[in-house]
């Protein structure tokens, strides 16, 4: 019986913390509005910049996009959930080249001060996302008329599908679904007072009654107006809510050690092609509630979609979308049906026919080699996601210490005209060997993804090829016998 292995391997690259402080030189706006709210921003370190992609201060300052902010007024008391947003809601903030600028400018309340009549503290409390989001206040839903493919990612069902009502009483929840497509996959964030270790690396706030320390990771709360001659801002620290994942996948071929640099490649007359790839241990969706301060600090607050209860993790399958006669079988892909992005290179063209040039067999490039591929991508060089490209990523819904698991379903199909064959995708194989691995705690038990980290989940397919060895038994010496006849009379 042929056997066959899966060596698992991880590669964790940690989000950086540490990044570039923007620096505004305008004073401008700052003194002709000494008591104006300001903003400025910072956000983790990225590597990439564009739509589909990590978001970084540069992304955010490029188009019409920004950061949203809800702002809630709470007079002399402190920020309480029971408040609707009364003094922003849903604020885009957008970068004018020299500025952080939003309209209508608001005013910090100025009943509080030194010469003040009222003993009112008038406390402002702020939170942020990213990128911003036009939505119906009356709905939460997103609005507008894309003209990019960002802005149809930001539109469409997946990524942010909506934010809290402009009457709703409570934390702002902005409410994501993953999208597995890299190119239109939203990198989601939250703002939040900069942490140690994070510029600018102070998390005092300059008001006016002198110095007041915050709580870096948290949101700027109960905050009361700053002093005129401080210039100051409230300076959101951006933090990446998402974990960025991929999987690699090559085929070892009789090699015993998952080193990389495979150079056996796979017979020519077999192509190896991802069915599914199933997860535990991270969520398709989920609600980020934008107040955090009830978790640790710097780590997002997912709730479940319904923004009612801590976030389940069901597990998710990826399936390749071919038809192949499986799907009305017991414990068939019934689901097998529906696409789901992953890589043509690696699943195996559903149109492909004798006659348009793509047949099975002359696909050099078709099906998972000993040369590494991803999951997520396009084996067109032209496409907005190449699959050399190692930053094809996908952002999904991290849990911190939930265990994940991986499974991955692929064919081993092989051309032989000696065996009546199966059809698949209009395409007559002779063998087609279906193998289903799993692999449990792959991050370790009790470990799971974070946010801000990006993950290479890396599968080496093990294929030993069958081989034979042949000798001709000698003949053997069997002996003589006289068998007894009857005798001549």
């Amino acid at each position: 019986m042929k056997k066959v292995l899966l060596f698992l391997a991880i590669a964790t690259m940690l989000a950086a913390c540490s990044g570039e402080e923007l620096t505004d030189q305008s004073t401008t706006l700052e003194s002709s509005l000494a008591n104006a709210v300001n903003f400025s921003i910072y956000t983790q370190r990225a590597t990439r910049a564009g739509y589909g992609t990590e978001i970084t201060t540069d992304v955010l300052k490029n188009g019409d996009f920004g950061f949203g902010v809800f702002g809630f007024y709470s007079n002399n008391d402190d920020y309480s959930q029971f408040l609707q947003p009364n003094f922003m809601y849903n604020q885009q903030v957008k970068w004018d080249g020299s500025n952080w600028t939003y309209e209508p400018v608001k005013y910090w309340p100025n009943e509080y001060g030194n010469a003040a009549e009222s003993d009112d503290v008038d406390k402002v409390t702020f939170f942020a996302y990213a990128p911003w989001v036009e939505v119906n206040p009356s709905t939460g839903v997103p609005v507008g008329t894309p003209a990019t493919e960002y802005e149809k990612a930001l539109l469409q069902s997946k990524n942010i599908t909506s934010v809290n009502k402009n009457t709703a009483i409570g934390d702002p929840i902005i409410k994501y679904v993953v999208d597995t497509d890299p190119k239109t996959s939203v990198d989601l964030l939250w703002g939040v007072v900069p942490m140690g270790g994070q510029e600018p690396s102070t998390t005092n706030y300059t008001d006016i009654t002198g110095s007041t320390s915050l709580t870096g990771g948290w949101p700027y709360m109960n905050l009361i107006k700053e002093q005129a001659a401080s210039n100051g801002k409230v300076n959101f620290n951006f933090m990446h809510a998402t974990a960025k994942l991929n999987v690699q996948i090559d085929a070892d071929v009789d090699e015993a050690t998952i080193s990389g640099g495979h150079s056996k490649e796979v017979d020519a007359k077999t192509r190896i092609y991802v069915r599914s790839v199933s997860f535990t241990g991270f969520a398709m969706k989920g609600a980020l509630n934008l107040n955090n301060s009830d978790v640790v600090a710097g780590m997002p607050n997912w709730l479940d979609f319904d923004s009612s209860k801590e976030l389940s993790f069901d597990g998710v399958t990826f399936y390749d979308g071919r038809k192949d006669g499986k799907e009305a079988t017991k414990n068939g892909a019934q689901d097998n049906e529906r696409p789901a992005g992953l890589n043509p290179r690696i699943t195996q063209d559903e149109n492909c026919t004798s006659t348009d040039g793509k047949t099975w067999d002359s696909q050099a490039n078709a099906g998972v080699t000993h040369a590494p591929v991803f999951l997520w991508g396009s084996w067109n060089t032209n496409a907005l996601v190449d699959p050399a490209n190692a930053d094809s990523y996908i952002y999904v819904i991290p849990q911190q210490n939930e265990p994940v698991t991986v499974t991955i379903v692929y064919d081993v199909e092989t051309i032989d005209p000696n065996l009546p064959g199966y059809l698949s995708d209009g395409i007559t194989h002779g063998s087609t060997i279906e193998n289903t691995i799993t692999s449990s705690n792959i991050f370790g038990a009790s470990v799971g993804i974070e946010s801000g980290k990006s993950y290479v989940i890396k599968m080496h397919l093990g294929m030993t090829s069958v081989k034979f060895d042949a000798s001709v038994v000698p003949w053997a010496n069997g002996g003589a016998t006289t068998p007894v006849f009857p005798a001549n009379m």
